[in-house]
């Protein structure tokens, strides 16, 4: 009797064991709903922290079907507050010309820009145009000037509001500064049935700083305008690959900024003949250098023409003015937003997919956001590793307790950023064997005291174009 209860004493302490084994083993492990892929990690071989960021290069597996790949992510978490935050930026080379440049250069060229913070982290984001052409594609018949495909606002200024293709599914995100539960807002800003919606086209009179004092309704854009109306004209790419000369006139005063801060024309009211494509956008930003009755000028400038008595008494030589076009809603006010590839997670569910790009083996570029409402960023190796599909992707993004992502581009984009003994360090193998030149990025960045103090020192960049313009124009 006593042999007996000792067996089933031993088998019930073998049962529990396996128990707890298998459970230490599935902690590390987590499946995507599908059921079809898991992802676990084994290693970290790389990490930092912030008092609001975090970073770690993670060795792990994925199965899917039955299969076991080895794998490599890097991922950052990062609180939204007043002191950290992710932004949108990109590389500006003149006034309508944004460059394209590895994302080293990038966080490298934001924190010139804007003195007192630092950059700890970024990775690439929106696809961009790889050419002149229809669709926005290689060269063909239409002629769209160099942009990303979908929105993207940066410092609170709608750059490309609205891309080439107005409509198009314009899949746009924006990211709350406003201390959220949750810091992400997305939607489809197309022309046709999107879900976020077009305001209109709006002019700013700036004090010296920078600041909104005034904002007035455009209501045309490189067309005359009625009475009360104001109207923008701009020069814009054509199908020689240059920027003509505009000349115009008017009975009224034409405000002429000729050497803009930025002067971005999309021109895809040229090609009405695809699907309500009608539209155009526009981005400018300067000091008026010129009150004239009639102007010519060409790249890299931009004019108001104004029937509206008020807003002619505010414009002047010498007033500096921004003039964007909107999206309504939460997207008015957003200081930074871009365009994703297609939804991942939303409210904790995966969302499939079945296109050919998702469900095969890639490196991928991922923005999300954790149960606990931090910013998530990941990057995915492929080069010695496996590179994931997008179940696999979903396994992942359940382990590390993602509750809402977003794909940016993957491939060749790929890049995962640190700053490291003050270098801006790739961690990522990027599958080129090079990081990529691409147009813009998703950084993470911080308040640097120490960074502020010394800066205060010096002139800041945008005052000096300033004093530079007025200058020039006495």
């Amino acid at each position: 009797m006593k042999k007996r209860l000792l067996l089933v004493m031993m088998l019930i302490g073998i049962v529990a064991l396996l128990i707890h084994s298998t459970l230490t083993l599935n902690a590390n492990k987590a499946l995507s709903d599908s059921k079809n892929a898991s992802y676990e990690m084994t290693e970290t071989t790389k990490s930092f922290t912030t008092d609001y960021t975090s970073y770690k290069t993670d060795l792990g597996m994925t199965t899917y079907n039955g299969n076991t790949y080895k794998q490599r992510v890097h991922v950052f978490f990062q609180k939204q507050t007043k002191n950290s935050k992710i932004v949108t930026w990109a590389v500006q080379s003149d006034a309508g010309k944004l460059s394209r440049v590895p994302v080293s250069a990038i966080c490298a060229n934001y924190e010139l820009l804007h003195p007192g913070w630092k950059v700890v982290g970024a990775i690439n984001a929106d696809q961009y145009t790889t050419g002149f052409g229809d669709n926005i594609g290689a060269k063909g018949k239409d002629y769209y000037y160099p942009q990303p495909y979908y929105s993207m606002i940066a410092d609170g200024e709608g750059w490309f509001t609205m891309t080439g293709l107005p409509a198009m599914a314009q899949n746009i995100l924006g990211f709350l500064q406003d201390g959220s539960e949750n810091p992400l807002i997305s939607g489809s800003s197309n022309i046709i049935n999107g879900n976020i919606k077009f305001s209109g086209m709006y002019l700013y009179i700036l004090d010296n700083n920078g600041n909104r004092l005034e904002k007035f309704q455009v209501n045309k854009f490189n067309e005359s305008p009625r009475e009360l109306e104001t109207a923008v004209w701009s020069s814009h790419y054509n199908e020689k690959e240059e920027f003509p000369d505009m000349t115009i006139s008017s009975s009224n005063n034409i405000y002429v900024v000729k050497r803009a801060e930025r002067a971005i024309a999309n021109n895809s009211i040229d090609y009405q003949y695809k699907d309500k494509n009608g539209y155009d956008a526009f981005f400018g930003k300067g000091i008026i250098s010129e009150v004239t009755s009639k102007a010519t000028f060409g790249y890299g400038a931009f004019a108001v023409e104004t029937n509206d008595e008020y807003l002619r008494s505010k414009l002047a030589k010498g007033t500096r003015i921004i003039v964007q076009y909107e999206l309504e809603g939460k997207f008015a006010n957003v200081e930074s937003a871009i365009g994703y590839h297609t939804i991942h997670r939303m409210n904790g569910v995966d969302i499939p997919s079945s296109g050919s790009y998702n469900t095969s083996k890639y490196t991928r570029s991922i923005v999300g956001r954790t149960s606990d409402g931090k910013i998530f960023l990941m990057a995915v190796d492929q080069t010695n590793y496996s590179g994931m599909n997008w179940e696999e992707i979903d396994a992942c993004l359940k382990y590390y307790d993602v509750d809402e992502a977003y794909q940016m581009d993957g491939g060749g984009s790929t890049t995962a950023v640190i700053k490291e003994n003050d270098k801006f360090v790739v961690v990522n193998t990027p599958r080129d064997g090079a990081p990529r030149s691409i147009l813009n990025a998703l950084l993470l960045v911080e308040k640097d005291e120490t960074v502020e103090t010394k800066i205060q020192k010096m002139i800041n960049r945008k005052n000096i174009y300033v004093k530079r313009v007025k200058k020039e124009d006495e």
